[in-house]
């Protein structure tokens, strides 16, 4: 599902120097941000050690990150290409695994993107 997207696309754009994979979990219950250090050993528990440096835990309100990253149900996973302003390019969240196609869309996608963002950079530089 969510890994499948993730999954196939970073290994689809291995190629692209810039490309950052980011985990972020938000917890909003109020209750749970005085069980923070005990989630927090939990959470990191799950998480592949190759992932312990990209994966950030939000404790508290998130309302305007999640309207900003068009993140509104809290049930779901979500993977988001966002670009270095914080915008929103693409997001997909699906109980399906990805077609090959679907892959290969999002990782060209991901490819124009980057090269969108070096020929700002050489205009400013």
């Amino acid at each position: 599902m969510v890994n499948g997207w993730l999954d196939g696309v970073t290994a689809a754009t291995e190629s692209v120097p810039a490309m950052q994979t980011v985990r972020l979990s938000l917890i909003e219950a109020t209750a749970l941000t005085w069980l923070q250090r005990p989630l927090l050993w939990s959470i990191r528990a799950t998480v592949p050690a190759e992932q312990h440096g990209s994966f950030y835990c939000h404790f508290g309100k998130a309302g305007a990150l999640k309207r900003q990253l068009r993140m509104e149900n809290s049930y779901l996973g979500y993977v988001c290409l966002v670009d270095r302003t914080g915008t929103v390019r693409w997001h997909v969240h699906s109980n399906e695994p990805p077609t090959d196609e679907q892959v290969a869309s999002l990782a060209a996608l991901v490819v124009a993107q980057q090269g969108v963002a070096d020929a700002r950079l050489k205009q400013e530089g």
